[in-house]
């Protein structure tokens, strides 16, 4: 399947349609390489069309939706057995907090690891793909957006539930103070992801271009390759 039917489809706004076709070429290519391949360049095409639109027609939208729909799905049949689908205020799954399992470490019911993907305005999708794929390899991930200049419910998360990887993907607000904060951990990974992430630079900070190499390298990091 062509990126151009995908484009197609969403500009069609025939939202069954173009649900369909994403959910075609995830099965048939992965949700990575679909998104690379697939997904990506139709969003391109969008982008590069005039955009006259009637009222409630937003295609990039559209066609948003339909990936993050094939993401969930991906993160719902490859979890982990025993664990429920939404984790705890925390961020740790309900399964692994209620036996007292630490996180980033196995437990009985399958929790092999823990990582944070937080996303730049223009770049949740992504993030959503990436943390899907993670689940589908055994990775507990969740995916955050700062609302603010002051990223509290992260430092929040960081504190608490003590992920073994962090990462940041695109322009994050308050990327420095994040980064700063996760840099007094010894044991937290940090990976910038993408051409447009934050120059930033300390220790135990990794910058990945691409969204198969970040997926490779947070799933290494947390013992899952």
């Amino acid at each position: 399947m062509d990126p151009l039917t995908i484009a197609a489809a969403a500009i069609d706004g025939d939202g069954t349609r173009l649900r369909r076709l994403v959910r075609q070429v995830v099965d048939e290519h992965g949700l990575v390489r679909a998104w690379t391949e697939h997904v990506r360049p139709a969003g391109r095409i969008l982008g590069q069309r005039d955009r006259l639109d009637l009222p409630g027609a937003a295609p990039q939208h559209f066609l948003d939706q339909a990936v993050l729909e094939a993401c969930r799905a991906v993160a719902l049949r490859s979890r982990p057995a025993g664990v429920d689908a939404d984790p705890d205020a925390n961020g740790r799954a309900p399964a692994a907090a209620e036996q007292g399992v630490e996180p980033g470490t196995p437990d009985p019911q399958g929790t092999v690891a823990q990582a944070l993907i937080v996303a730049g305005p223009e770049r949740l999708v992504r993030a959503h793909v990436i943390a899907a794929e993670l689940t589908r390899r055994g990775v507990i991930t969740r995916v955050g957006q700062p609302g603010g200049e002051a990223p509290d419910e992260i430092r929040h998360f960081l504190a608490t539930a003590r992920p073994c990887v962090l990462a940041l993907v695109g322009q994050v607000p308050g990327a420095k103070e994040i980064v700063d904060d996760a840099g007094a951990r010894s044991d937290l990974e940090v990976y910038l992801l993408g051409r447009d992430a934050a120059d930033v630079w300390a220790p135990h900070v990794h910058r990945v271009a691409t969204v198969s190499a970040a997926v490779d390298e947070i799933a290494a990091a947390c013992g899952t390759e």
